[in-house]
Formats: C-alpha cells, structure tokens, sequence
C-alpha cells in the first residue's frame, strides 16, 4: 500500500513540478490533490485458492487560476489487488502500477466498443488525457455538469471519454477542496 501511495502522490506532483519549472506560477494559482478510494470487491481465502482484496483509487491533481478555473490537471487511477491465504499471509505483489504507467498494456481497448470521432477504441491512459483536456478552463460547477450517472455526458462522450468519470470528479472535488494558494 506505501508503493501505491507513493506512486500516486509522486503522478500527482508532477504537473506541480513542471509549472514551476515553466515560470507559471503565480500568487493567485492555487494547486490541490484529491484521492478518491473504496474498496470494490473480496474473494474469501480458501485451502484451495488464495483470496483476494480490491482497493481502487483515483486521484486528482490540480492547478487553478483565482477564478476556480482550471489551469492544468493531471488524472490516474490504480487497482491494487492484495492476496492473502487462510492461513493469514500476504502475497505481495512486485509493483502496483497505475493505470496511465500501464499505457497500452492495461489491455481496455481490446475489450472496448464505444469508438472516438476517427473510430478508434481508446485506451484507458487516452480517455482520462480526453477528460483532462475538457476539463481544462472549467470550473468544478462545470466539472460536475459533465457527469450523468456515472459516466461522462454527450460532450465527454464525444471528446472520446466513454469511459466511467464520476470517480474522477470525486477525485477533483478532493483536489478543489484541498487547494491551497501555490
């Protein structure tokens, strides 16, 4: 779980690392994080098989101008499955990686239907830079108006985002929350 931590805070500071090393840092620009986390499935340890635990998480980074308007973002998201046996031992994975470190190799495109205007399946690393590049020069207002249930609305849609967002916007809420002036 540190691994996981660290890897998600180290992506999420990046864009914050990068502005400042532009020059566009500002008194009125104010950065924030957000992570979004629950725990999503289990399948109980038997003699047999080992069982297994699913934490997700999705965290968001943020730079805003004084207005609430979003000058960059940065989204990732990682699955971390842990295993355990009955008699009360972790089998510990190598690496978490998250899910824009995977790329291509996370594999959702294969799987995928919903097609971009060039009618192309997008990984997931390519939906999630869609939604960033929408969300940027909004406000969290107009953020949370590009959800409907839970996945993106015609607009996210057709930016090529089919996939689901309201974590996302949890994540960002976190991150609108927790903005300090930078």
């Amino acid at each position: 779980m540190k691994k996981i931590t660290s890897a998600l805070l180290c992506i999420a500071l990046l864009p914050c690392t990068l502005l400042a090393s532009c020059g566009k840092q500002s008194e009125e620009a104010r950065f924030g994080m957000g992570v979004y986390s629950y725990y999503s499935s289990a399948d109980d340890a038997t003699e047999e098989k080992d069982g297994s635990a699913v934490v997700l998480h999705t965290v968001a980074a943020v730079f805003t101008d004084k207005n609430g308007r979003i000058i960059d973002i940065d989204l990732d998201a990682a699955e971390c499955i842990g295993e355990y046996n009955v008699h009360g031992s972790f089998t510990e994975k190598d690496k978490f990686a998250t899910k824009k470190e995977l790329g291509d190799s996370y594999g959702m495109a294969k799987y995928g239907t919903d097609r971009d205007d060039n009618g192309k399946v997008l990984e997931w690393d390519e939906q999630a830079e869609a939604f960033e590049n929408i969300a940027k020069g909004k406000t969290l207002d107009e953020i949370k108006a590009l959800v409907s249930g839970s996945y993106g609305t015609e607009e996210v849609i057709k930016a090529g985002c089919t996939i689901a967002v309201s974590d996302f916007v949890k994540a960002i809420e976190k991150a609108f929350a927790n903005a300090q002036v930078y």
